[in-house]
């Protein structure tokens, strides 16, 4: 993850040393915005691919935390501490480990939107480029 943000660093700097180019040496500055545009496209699909799996499991915790909910409210109905104990430790394992999905989920959309901002500005300056040359 770290290193995708740092890739996303790299992006940005590499995006805004085009854009600086882009009007002086128009065919340079083009294959140049054209590798950092794949870049750009292919960190996106990758947070994407990553959301998806955070995203399962976060419903795995959300499952096993209700399963543990379950267990719980059994053991106590039949007086049974050691169960619920087992039970309670397992819930908030499971409740921590949502927690931390869920975190990773939201850096996870902040590089995805940094990654469009990245494709958007890059298409963008693609456009006034031909245009330019058109």
């Amino acid at each position: 993850m770290f290193r995708t943000i740092r890739t996303l660093l790299i992006l940005s700097v590499l995006l805004y040393t085009a854009i600086a180019f882009a009007y002086d040496e128009p065919q340079y500055s083009k294959n140049f915005l054209l590798s950092v545009y794949f870049k750009a496209v292919e960190l996106r699909d990758k947070a994407i691919m990553e959301i998806k799996k955070i995203d399962m499991e976060i419903k795995k915790n959300e499952e096993t935390i209700q399963r543990a909910e379950k267990i719980i409210s059994l053991a106590q109905q039949k007086g049974n501490t050691k169960a619920e104990m087992i039970a309670r430790e397992a819930l908030i394992k499971a409740q921590e480990a949502k927690r931390k999905n869920e975190e990773t989920r939201k850096q996870l959309e902040l590089q995805k939107i940094r990654a469009d901002r990245s494709y958007a500005t890059i298409q963008n300056v693609l456009s006034l480029g031909m245009k330019k040359l058109g």
